[in-house]
């Protein structure tokens, strides 16, 4: 189980990393770009910079959640399986 939630992690916390540079890009080029901290709105790229640190972090622990849900269910039920 560690190993499925630790790749999990790994795999999200990039695919986060991934999403905040697309989101920072996207905020350079524009002006519209808002990201909300709590009740706090920021604007610009200083809510792309914010983006580059809370989206791995936030997509870590999806990620977490998701490895012992989701994944973790299915390759145990796949090796019991092909154990057989």
């Amino acid at each position: 189980m560690r190993a499925v939630v630790k790749k999990s992690v790994i795999v999200y916390g990039i695919l986060g990393l991934v999403i905040g540079l697309c989101m920072f890009i996207y905020s350079i080029s524009s002006n519209d770009f808002v990201f909300n901290v709590g009740d706090k709105e920021v604007h610009g790229y200083q809510g792309g910079l914010l983006s580059i640190f809370f989206m791995p972090i936030i997509m870590a622990v999806v990620g977490a959640g998701h490895g012992v849900m989701f994944w973790f269910p299915i390759v145990y039920i796949s090796r019991k399986i092909t154990n057989k």
